[in-house]
């Protein structure tokens, strides 16, 4: 499950305008797109081929009073269709990263593609975000991407990709990896 911070900066880091739709891929209970929807008014979809999952999603969407902005799908991400999506938010493991790859470039030019933890190999990044729990000094990064996505086939497969100066930023700041109650 995705901390907090974690998911105020993803939502941050987004830029995400009222006007946006953001998809949420393996949405889990709702918390990504529900904050997106709760700090900046744009409309979302979450997506999770879990059926519990999924209906602790539409409750959390109804309980934090977006559901009239925010709507839960039961469908598994592979098969969905990004071509309307402004932004693609996510936490999935590399393979499932990877996976994706020919569904995130269908995205208009433009959008934005936001990552915890795992990045998409041969895919530069435009951002890197650290967090930096400043108790444990754990660190996660978020990923951010524009489309037309940067392909580079250099880069080294399974490694985390490198930034030039400037391009990254690191926050600490206590307690920054600690996961909601009832986690």
């Amino acid at each position: 499950m995705t901390p907090d911070l974690t998911v105020e900066k993803m939502v941050e880091a987004a830029e995400l305008k009222e006007s946006d739709l953001v998809y949420d891929l393996g949405c889990g209970d709702g918390r990504i797109v529900i904050t997106a929807a709760m700090m900046s008014g744009c409309r979302g979809v979450g997506f999770d081929i879990d059926p519990q999952r999924v209906a602790e999603a539409k409750e959390n969407a109804v309980l934090h009073d977006v559901a009239d902005r925010v709507q839960i799908v039961e469908q598994d991400l592979f098969t969905v269709d990004l071509s309307q999506a402004d932004v693609a938010m996510m936490y999935l493991l590399p393979w499932m990263m990877n996976k994706l790859l020919p569904q995130l470039q269908q995205m208009k030019d433009g959008c934005r593609i936001v990552s915890h933890a795992f990045w998409i190999d041969g895919v530069e990044p435009d951002r890197i975000i650290d967090l930096v729990d400043s108790e444990s000094r754990r660190t996660t990064s978020i990923y951010v991407y524009r489309t037309p996505l940067r392909l580079n086939p250099a880069m080294e497969k399974g490694k985390p990709p490198e930034m030039p100066e400037g391009q990254s930023e690191t926050i600490v700041a206590p307690e920054a990896l600690r996961r909601p109650e009832g986690s």
